[in-house]
């Protein structure tokens, strides 16, 4: 905090539905490869009438048929990116361009995804599903098989999209649960995010603000704190299913100067709106967070760093995701107001920072109360001059 916002960057950006997006990036990919797949499946089939006709037979037919398709589609799935590839090439200055090899292990990256998905789910999926459909209509012509190869194909699509999703899910689970396993922490929790700049306006200051949230929701005595976080930009975290991860050092003090957390944390977070039953004024944003954290003694150093870990086994793993030196602080104050409902209501300002009339950012968290956190959400937008967000800090 400190900093300007980018406001090239949208404050609201929902993460897509991974089954409806994993669905439309493999059914482009294979569309190509379908056209390709549906086109050397008719032309083995015209070959078997009037080349091959009388000898193989037709079970020895059926299985060339139900294998030539996945087989003769591969090349055909990067054509995307290969052509992302090539014009990127093209539009670069010739003495800025990247050696031909840069672009192929582009295209093998931005492409294996769709490839892995092809492999394990889709050519299985499809195979069966043609050999099923050739086995009941047993002596089709060329245009009969190539419609079955098309309708086993777009099944197949849909088979394998989910397939990778649910795959991607449990590696995502395992990852936390290892986590676990090595004495991390996870708790995960729902927040709505605002920024709200009260302009001069003593009312909408920060603290003026909480005073008058602590009074409407019957929340607890206000607490206060000093955060400084370290963010480590550059690091190996998966993205799963379209969640952000990110790799954090905390180190939290009390009013009084007090150490009250000492942590290394993995988070991964999620965007999507809240729907009302009814219809409202405004709408609900919110991010699920999902965080796993490492205490460190807190009569003890800080560690800002994987390698300044003492315990080998956390610095192993911290240094995994830690693929390099680039980092970005944050410090910040916060003042914290609760209820044993637990919700969780908090506003930022930059630290050191003295006027309460600046811009800060305004938090509402729960742990699994959506219709709460809906609640508190429209009368924040109803009361006051917020812009919500889905933005985080360092962002």
């Amino acid at each position: 905090m400190g900093q300007a916002a980018d406001n090239s960057q949208p404050r609201i950006e929902l993460t897509p539905n991974p089954y409806l997006a994993f669905g439309m990036r493999l059914g482009r990919d294979e569309l190509f490869a379908g056209i390709s797949s549906a086109f050397w499946t008719t032309l083995v089939k015209l070959a078997f009438i009037y080349l091959a006709a009388d000898l193989v037979g037709s079970h020895f037919e059926i299985v060339v048929l139900a294998l030539v398709g996945p087989v003769s589609e591969k090349p055909a799935l990067f054509t995307k990116y290969i052509i992302d590839a090539w014009r990127e090439y093209k539009c670069t200055v010739p003495s800025e361009r990247h050696s031909r090899g840069y672009y192929l292990k582009q295209v093998w990256r931005e492409g294996w995804p769709t490839l892995r998905a092809d492999l394990l789910y889709h050519d299985p999926a499809y195979s069966v599903l043609l050999w099923f459909m050739l086995q009941i209509s047993v002596g089709a012509g060329a245009v009969s098989v190539a419609v079955l190869s098309a309708v086993s194909f777009v099944t197949a699509v849909a088979l394998a999209s989910a397939a990778e999703v649910l795959a991607v899910e449990c590696a995502y689970q395992l990852r936390h649960w290892r986590l676990r396993r090595a004495g991390f922490i996870t708790k995960s929790y729902y927040e709505a995010r605002f920024m709200l700049d009260p302009d001069g306006d003593p009312k909408y200051a920060s603290r003026s603000v909480l005073d008058r949230l602590q009074q409407e929701f019957d929340l607890g005595d206000r607490k206060i704190f000093t955060y400084r976080d370290v963010y480590a930009t550059e690091n190996s975290l998966a993205v799963y299913n379209g969640r952000k991860p990110y790799l954090r050092f905390r180190r939290r003090l009390t009013e009084d100067g007090e150490v009250s957390k000492q942590a290394v944390q993995v988070m991964h977070t999620m965007s999507r709106e809240v729907r009302a039953r009814t219809r409202g004024l405004y709408r609900c944003y919110t991010m699920h967070k999902r965080k796993s954290g490492y205490d460190f003694p807190l009569d003890g150093p800080m560690f800002w760093d994987a390698s300044e870990i003492p315990d080998p086994a956390v610095a192993r793993i911290v240094k995994k995701f830690q693929s390099g030196d680039q980092h970005r602080e944050v410090r910040f104050s916060r003042d914290v107001v609760t209820s044993d409902r637990r919700l969780f209501i908090s506003v930022d300002t930059p630290a050191g920072r003295e006027d309460q009339l600046g811009p800060y950012w305004l938090e509402v968290k729960v742990k699994d109360d959506l219709d709460l956190l809906r609640e508190v959400s429209d009368y924040i937008a109803c009361n006051l001059p917020v812009r919500a967000s889905t933005q985080s800090r360092l962002e």
